[in-house]
C-alpha cells in the first residue's frame, strides 16, 4: 500500500512505518547515545533519544530519554501526566520532574518492540490507580485487560472484544469506581469495588443493554445512554440494577427523543451541563441541537446546524459546551490540510430555537480545551496558544511555543503544553515556565569535561541531570551543524549494520575489542510471515486480481461507493490519519446524488474509478448485456465525473457485484478499461452497526 502525498522523503525506505536508529555517538566512559527514528501517522516522522550503558560486562542497560506525545492526558487523581508512543506508555512523578515508563506495560527500553502503524491508546482511570488495555488476539479481536499501577495485578475484563485504533472501546466513571466497556453492540459494566470485594459478577449479569462505547456520555455522576431514538439519564448505582433486571425493566430516566435513529458507528452527542439540551453530530458532519423539558419524555425544540454553510470537507472533532447557551465546534480538514481546521463559536438562544454561528479569528487550530470551571479556554495553534474567554472571546493572554499540539489545563492557574520539542508547565496569565520533558532533540552530545548529555531542541539548550532524571537548562551550547561524532573507545567500537528479518531499518552492533565478539544492541522482534510462492501465478492486465505475490507483499485497498455516504467521513479521516491512499470506485448513481461527497473524494487525493453507471445485478435473465451497453455505462460515468470534479476518472472498473464474462472485459478493454476483480472476498455487506 503505498503513502500519501509522496515526497522525496516518503521515498527513502527507511521512512515507512518503520524504525531506523542514527547518530551513535561512544563517550570515553563507554556511554552510548543513539536515536529512533519513526513515522506515526499525524505526525510524520519525528525521534526518540536514548542511551545505553555499555561499561559494564552484562546486558546494557538503555534509557529513554526524550518522549514524544502522539497521545497525552492529565491523571486527575495524582495531577501527573501520562504520555503513549510507539516506544510505550510513560508517567511523570514527583509532581511531574520525572518521566518513568508505566510497570508492566511493555516498553522498548526493556525489550519491548516499537509499535508500527498507529499507537493504540490506553485507557487510565481519573484517578490513575488502573490501566485499560488490550492484548491482541488478532488484527481485530484482542483481551480486555486491567491492570492496578501499584501492585501490577492483572485482569482479564473480557475475551474477543473488537479493536479499535482510538484505544479499548472503555469509558470510565468520573469517581474512578467503575467502567463501561463495550463488546459485540451491547454496554457492559465492572466494578472496582466489586473486583476489590472479591464478589465480581459473570459478564451475562454485568450487561446493561445494546449499544457501543459512543452510546454513552458521563456528565458529573450521570450517565446518558442514547439507544435508537431515546436519550436515558442512569444514576450511577442504577447501572447494578439494570444489568440483574436487564429483561425485566430498563432502568433509568428518559430525557426525551430525537427525530432519527442513533447509529453509534457513525454519530456522536454531547450534553450540555445542565442536562437540558444536547447536540448531535450525525455522520461526523451533521449537527443537530435539541432542548428537553425536565424530566417529561417530550422534545421541546430542536433544530439543524446546517454543515453547508462551514463542515464542506470537513469532519466534527471535538465539541466543548461552555455553559447551556455557549459551546465551540472545532473541525478538521478531511484531505489533511492543518491550515484549513476551523473553530466556530456558537450561541443557542434562552428558547432553545435558534443559534448564532461565528467562526473563531484564530488559524490551523491543533487542538482546544476548557479549564474545569469554564472560565478560561486554550487555543493551541503551531506557534502559540491563546487563553481566551470563552464567551466574550476576549485575550487573557498568548504563550508562544514552538511547533505546539496540545494543552492541558492541570489546574486553573496551571497549564501543560506539549509541543513537537517540549512539554512544559506555564501558568495561563503569566510567562513563568517550567520544562517537564523534551519531546525530541535537534542535537545532542556529550560535554568532554564532564561527560554529561547535551541537548538542544526548540533553540534551547539543556543537560541531563542522571541524579533527578529529568533535563535542565544549560549554559554550554553544542555547536551547530553536522559533527563528527566519536563511535570508539579503548573497550568497544559501536556501528550500523543490517537487521534482517526486521521492521527494524537497521540494527546497532557493538564490537568488544577486548575479545572476538560482536553483539546487537537491540534484538528486533522477527517478523513472522508466510512465505513467498516459488512461482508466479499467470497475470491477465485487462482482468487484473493481484500482482506479483513472489517479489514483495502490498495491498492495494478498494472501496465501494454505491448509494449512500454514511460513515464515508470516517472512513476519509482514517486513511488521512494512516496516510494511505485508496481506489474508490464510484458508479454514476453515486456520483450524480452526492456530487460534493465525490469532490471530496478526489481533494483528499485518492484514486477514482468507475463502478458503471447503474448499480444492478448484471445476472439477471431480464437483462441482456451487450458490448454497446457496457461501454455507454462506463463513459457516461467517465463523463459525469468530469462535470463534477473537473478531473479523469481512472481508466479502472468492476461490474456491480464484480459480476464477469469475456463479453463485458472484451468489450470494455475496446475502450481502454482493465476489469479489476476481487482477489479476496471483502467485508463489504459488513452491518453498519458494527464498524
Amino acid at each position: 500500500m503505498m503513502a500519501w502525498p509522496l515526497t522525496p522523503q516518503d521515498l527513502d525506505p527507511s521512512s515507512v512505518l518503520d524504525v531506523t536508529f542514527a547518530n551513535l555517538e561512544l563517550s570515553p566512559r563507554n556511554q552510548l547515545l543513539f536515536t529512533a527514528r519513526t513515522y506515526a501517522p499525524h505526525f510524520r516522522r519525528y525521534s526518540t533519544l536514548f542511551s545505553a550503558d555499555l561499561s559494564e560486562d552484562k546486558a546494557p542497560v538503555i534509557r529513554q530519554l526524550t518522549f514524544f506525545p502522539e497521545h497525552i492526558t492529565l491523571i486527575r487523581g495524582s495531577n501527573e501526566i501520562q504520555i503513549q508512543n510507539r516506544f510505550g506508555v510513560f508517567r511523570s512523578i514527583r509532581r511531574r520532574a520525572t518521566i518513568t515508563a508505566v510497570e508492566g506495560i511493555p516498553n522498548f527500553s526493556s525489550g519491548g518492540a516499537v509499535g508500527v502503524g498507529g499507537i493504540m491508546p490506553v485507557r487510565e482511570s481519573p484517578d490513575g490507580a488502573y490501566i485499560l488495555y488490550f492484548r491482541p488476539h488478532s488484527a481485530v479481536f484482542g483481551s480486555l485487560l486491567l491492570r492496578e499501577v501499584a501492585s501490577g495485578q492483572e485482569i482479564v475484563i473480557s475475551h474477543r472484544v473488537g479493536m479499535t485504533s482510538q484505544g479499548p472501546p472503555t469509558k470510565w466513571s468520573p469517581d474512578s469506581s467503575f467502567f463501561l466497556y463495550s463488546k459485540d453492540n451491547a454496554l457492559y459494566y465492572y466494578s472496582v469495588a466489586q473486583l476489590k470485594a472479591n464478589r465480581v459478577v459473570s459478564e451475562s449479569l454485568r450487561k446493561i443493554g445494546p449499544g457501543s462505547i459512543n452510546s454513552i456520555q458521563w456528565v458529573d455522576n450521570t450517565l446518558y445512554l442514547l439507544v435508537g431514538s431515546t436519550l436515558y439519564a442512569i444514576r450511577n448505582q442504577e447501572l447494578f440494577a439494570r444489568g440483574i433486571y436487564q429483561d425485566l425493566v430498563q432502568i433509568g430516566l428518559i430525557i426525551g427523543t430525537i427525530p432519527f435513529s442513533y447509529n453509534p458507528a457513525f454519530d456522536s452527542f454531547q450534553v450540555a451541563p445542565d442536562g437540558q439540551r444536547i447536540v448531535l453530530i450525525k455522520n461526523r458532519r451533521d449537527l443537530f441541537l435539541h432542548s428537553f423539558e425536565k424530566g417529561e419524555d417530550a422534545l421541546r425544540s430542536s433544530f439543524a446546524i446546517s454543515y453547508n454553510s462551514f463542515l464542506v470537507d470537513s469532519e466534527v472533532v471535538n465539541i466543548i459546551w461552555i455553559d447551556k447557551r455557549n459551546l465551540l465546534l472545532f473541525t478538521r480538514d478531511l484531505a489533511g490540510d492543518e491550515s484549513l481546521n476551523r473553530l466556530y463559536r456558537v450561541r443557542v438562544s434562552d428558547d432553545g430555537k435558534n443559534y448564532r454561528l461565528q467562526q473563531a479569528p484564530e488559524t490551523t487550530v491543533r487542538s482546544i480545551s476548557i479549564s474545569s470551571n469554564r472560565q478560561r479556554v486554550a487555543v493551541t495553534t503551531p506557534n502559540r496558544v491563546y487563553i481566551k474567554n470563552p464567551t466574550s472571546w476576549e485575550n487573557l493572554a498568548v504563550h508562544q511555543h514552538p511547533q505546539a499540539l496540545t494543552t492541558l489545563w492541570s489546574n486553573e492557574d496551571r497549564i501543560i503544553i506539549a509541543g513537537k520539542y517540549v512539554i512544559e508547565e506555564r501558568s495561563p496569565l503569566q510567562e513563568a515556565r517550567k520544562i517537564i520533558a523534551l519531546s525530541q532533540v535537534s542535537n545532542y552530545g556529550f560535554e568532554r569535561s564532564e561527560g554529561r548529555i547535551l541537548a538542544t531542541s526548540a533553540n534551547s539548550a539543556f543537560y541531563f541531570d542522571t541524579s533527578l532524571a529529568n533535563w535542565q537548562s544549560s549554559a554550554l551550547v553544542l555547536p551547530a551543524g553536522a559533527r563528527e561524532r566519536p563511535v570508539a573507545t579503548e573497550d568497544y567500537r559501536v556501528f550500523l549494520g543490517r537487521a534482517e528479518g526486521s521492521r527494524y531499518r537497521n540494527q546497532i552492533q557493538i564490537r568488544h575489542l577486548n575479545d572476538y565478539r560482536t553483539t546487537a544492541l537491540i534484538q528486533p522482534p522477527a517478523q513472522r510471515h508466510e512465505p513467498f510462492p516459488t512461482q508466479n501465478e499467470q497475470v491477465d492486465f485487462f482482468h487484473f486480481r493481484h500482482g506479483s505475490r513472489i517479489r514483495s507483499r502490498k495491498v492495494a485497498l478498494a472501496l465501494n461507493a454505491v448509494d449512500s455516504v454514511q460513515g464515508l467521513n470516517h472512513i476519509l479521516a482514517v486513511l488521512r490519519d494512516y496516510n494511505i491512499r485508496a481506489t474508490f470506485f464510484l458508479n454514476g448513481n453515486f456520483i450524480r446524488s452526492y456530487p460534493q461527497e465525490t469532490r471530496t473524494i478526489a481533494k483528499a487525493g485518492h484514486e477514482s474509478a468507475s463502478l458503471f453507471f447503474n448499480y444492478f445485478d448484471m445476472t439477471d435473465i431480464k437483462y441482456q448485456i451487450e458490448s454497446r451497453f457496457v461501454q455507454q455505462g462506463l463513459s457516461s460515468t467517465e463523463d459525469l465525473y468530469n462535470k463534477v470534479t473537473k478531473g479523469e476518472l481512472s481508466l479502472l472498473w468492476h461490474a456491480p457485484f464484480y459480476f464477469t464474462n469475456p463479453a463485458i472485459i472484451e468489450a470494455a478493454r475496446e475502450v481502454g478499461y482493465t476489469y479489476i476483480g476481487r482477489d479476496v472476498v471483502g467485508d463489504s455487506w459488513r452491518g453498519t452497526s458494527t464498524l
